[in-house]
């Protein structure tokens, strides 16, 4: 397995890492705030991704709990070559699920079916 993020975090730099989003915690009065540290291995098509997620009390970090995001992605014309040599026809190819036109990076929302 290819690893982009090989340099272990210290804890006591989570905090300048970038914040992704941050909400309350559901069925709590606590907040989490969301960070996260990304790598790219380019030649193997692979995004790694870690998460913090700092559970906040009155404001302060009470807790720091950690997630990974390990994926490989595809270019465009990749998966139309993938696509078609399995036998499918391309209909559409959007960059979101609510429809936005592909603008050659980021989503990839495909429909299609098998070709006749």
């Amino acid at each position: 397995m290819v690893r982009v993020l090989n340099d272990p975090e210290p804890p006591d730099k989570v905090g300048e890492l970038p914040v992704d989003m941050e909400f309350a915690e559901p069925g709590s009065e606590r907040t989490v705030r969301v960070r996260y540290r990304r790598g790219y291995a380019l030649e193997a098509q692979i995004l790694q991704q870690k998460f913090y997620y700092e559970i906040l009390d009155g404001g302060r970090v009470v807790d720091v709990e950690q997630g990974e995001l390990l994926l490989r992605y595809t270019y465009r014309y990749e998966m139309e070559h993938l696509l078609a040599r399995a036998g499918f026809r391309v209909i559409s190819l959007a960059g979101d699920f609510a429809g936005a036109p592909y603008v050659g990076y980021g989503e990839q929302v495909w429909v299609a079916e098998a070709a006749p």
